[in-house]
């Protein structure tokens, strides 16, 4: 698995910031090259700050490494990258220092080690200002995936929903508790058109996907999608009566129902936080689970 994830990581690093990527081994290099050729060798080495430096060092070229890894193209991973790239220069100067000595009427390279990190940090800086701004609008469209915690590690791989453990978790936080008289939560079911053959007796993952999606398009602000189950979802309305929830509902289904063929068994409850939010979510699966066997008797 995590070979699988290294080459992937590779492919996007070289697809996407090969260049970027020679530019700064090319760099490395060349400044390497220039200051061992300026200077002369030391005669003691102190291999304590040798330790120190070169893992500063490595744990720059990671973050330069994981920043290229992380994000695309564009004006803010410019900003992230030029910065982490002069300090990972200034870094490995560092390094060099403890092995090599400069002329005392020679000091380019000790200037360039002694400017570089306020530099780099103020190119940073400026970065994650922008990188803030970019956040907020990628909160904006996360809005409808996430209530009040981000953890990756619950995220459905297909529908890049969060899953039921995720649910369970904001359900009993503080922020959902404080008002929970206007919460409801509407749990359904995607099953096959009715009279659909036996070969298409079942949701295959690209309508799982695609329900997510259009789904997602039709969502409030402040309605949060997620996926519990095989075919099971799980609609999080806040700040909205039952009737009305109800009402948004229909019309919800009303509206992916134009673009796929869908059959949809739901049921919803209003979260009052009085019982343990796990016990909550068990008893709107087992009466989603009565209200499925009750349709397919009649």
């Amino acid at each position: 698995m995590l070979i699988y994830q290294l080459t992937q990581y590779y492919r996007f690093v070289w697809r996407h910031h090969s260049q970027r990527l020679l530019a700064a081994l090319v760099g490395a290099i060349v400044l390497s090259g220039s200051a061992i050729q300026s200077s002369e060798p030391k005669p003691m080495i102190h291999w304590l700050d040798v330790a120190g430096e070169g893992a500063a060092a490595l744990l720059a070229l990671c973050w330069l490494l994981l920043l290229l890894c992380a994000r695309p193209a564009g004006r803010v991973t410019n900003l992230l990258y030029a910065g982490a790239l002069l300090y990972w220069f200034a870094c490995l100067l560092d390094v060099l220092d403890e092995f090599v000595r400069y002329p005392l009427e020679y000091r380019l390279f000790a200037d360039i080690e002694s400017l570089a990190i306020p530099i780099a940090m103020l190119v940073v800086t400026i970065g994650l200002w922008h990188w803030l701004k970019e956040q907020k609008q990628i909160n904006r469209q996360l809005r409808q995936r996430e209530l009040v915690h981000r953890e990756y590690q619950l995220l459905d791989p297909l529908t890049l929903l969060y899953g039921e453990s995720y649910l369970q978790r904001q359900l009993q936080g503080h922020r959902l508790r404080k008002s929970p008289n206007d919460i409801e939560l509407v749990m359904f079911e995607l099953n096959p058109p009715v009279g659909a053959s036996p070969a298409y007796a079942a949701v295959d993952e690209r309508q799982l996907k695609q329900f997510a999606e259009l789904m997602l398009s039709q969502l409030q602000d402040n309605d949060v999608l997620c996926r519990c189950g095989a075919n099971r979802f799980a609609l999080v309305m806040t700040n909205v009566a039952p009737a009305q929830a109800s009402e948004q509902f229909v019309q919800l289904v009303q509206q992916v129902s134009r673009h796929m063929t869908i059959n949809i068994t739901h049921i919803q409850r209003s979260w009052t936080g009085q019982q343990p939010a796990d016990s909550f979510l068990a008893n709107a699966e087992h009466a989603l689970q009565s209200q499925n066997r009750a349709s397919t008797l009649c």
